[in-house]
């Protein structure tokens, strides 16, 4: 039920309760007179009487059918909601079951974030590897059943189920201590690192926790497989290709001051010789045409380097 709605028919219970006291006055008097001098109820006291019947049966029956589109469970029959105290009543479970949906709504929203970053791991050297895969289908199973407790309204659903599912949310799952494992390998002490270990294996197998302790598993983007990166221009390429070629000369020149200019470098023999002062320019085979720099004219005599 929408909270304004809610607020609303409260708002409207409490009206009825008010005309209903200044009607019990009147009512009062009127028998007091009925019983003193036999005097008859006016037809404005039975006019007023029978208007404050038609205005309860149709908030009755608002609150009826709020009340039944929040699945509230038992619902009683709308002819046995016979007094404002009923619709009181009945407007306070229709609040305590929106409270509790809003929270376990919560809750499997915070399951599936982290059953997303599971989703998200892969193997760093086999795409393949069987342990992760059943821990993900298992994963995905335990994400599918927080959707439908999610919306699942007033009912309850299987205990257990729920149970995992806010195990999850709270941090207190081997998908957890899985995700700790792979996101915060670097940061565990070894006490913790021993105990999650442990955990890992117990829940989804050695092999796997084998894996994610030895740092074979890497964190992928979160909602699921990772989104390829957009591919980038050609001139952007070349930027990227001669900024990483920057970086290695720099290793490079680190390396010679330490006594050996080739150890340490991951490029081929040769990558970082100094061209030849005769030597004409030669286009790099990664730039692309609209990159590679032009030639000099025909008419231009050739530079000698200082």
């Amino acid at each position: 039920m929408d909270t304004r709605i809610e607020a609303e028919l409260a708002e409207q219970v409490d009206k009825l309760a008010a005309r209903y006291r200044q009607l019990a006055e009147w009512l009062g008097q009127t028998i007091a007179d009925l019983e003193s001098a036999g005097r008859p109820p006016s037809i404005e006291i039975l006019h007023d009487l029978q208007h404050s019947r038609t205005k309860f049966t149709d908030l009755r029956d608002r609150v009826h059918l709020e009340a039944a589109a929040e699945g509230i469970q038992p619902l009683p029959e709308p002819d046995h909601l016979i007094s404002l105290d009923d619709l009181r009543q009945l407007l306070a479970r229709v609040e305590d079951s929106r409270t509790r949906m809003l929270r376990r709504k919560e809750t499997c929203k915070r399951a599936q974030d982290v059953l997303d970053r599971v989703l998200a791991i892969a193997h760093r050297d086999d795409p393949d590897f069987a342990p992760l895969a059943e821990c993900q289908a298992r994963a995905r199973d335990l994400r599918q059943q927080a959707a439908e407790i999610a919306l699942s309204g007033d009912a309850d659903p299987p205990a257990d189920m729920l149970d995992e599912v806010q195990a999850v949310a709270d941090g207190h799952h081997p998908f957890c201590d899985l995700l700790c494992q792979v996101e915060e390998h670097e940061s565990l002490d070894d006490e913790r690192w021993h105990d999650i270990t442990a955990h890992i294996s117990r829940a989804f197998g050695k092999p796997l926790a084998t894996a994610a302790a030895r740092g074979k598993l890497r964190a992928g983007l979160h909602g699921g497989a990772p989104t390829p990166a957009p591919a980038a221009s050609a001139s952007t390429a070349a930027k990227g290709r001669d900024a990483a070629k920057g970086r290695d000369a720099a290793r490079g020149r680190d390396a010679a001051e330490g006594g050996d200019a080739t150890k340490g470098l991951d490029t081929a023999p040769g990558a970082f010789a100094a061209p030849s002062a005769d030597a004409a320019p030669s286009a790099d085979a990664s730039q692309s045409p609209a990159d590679a720099p032009a030639p000099a004219p025909p008419s231009e005599p050739a530079r000698v380097a200082d």
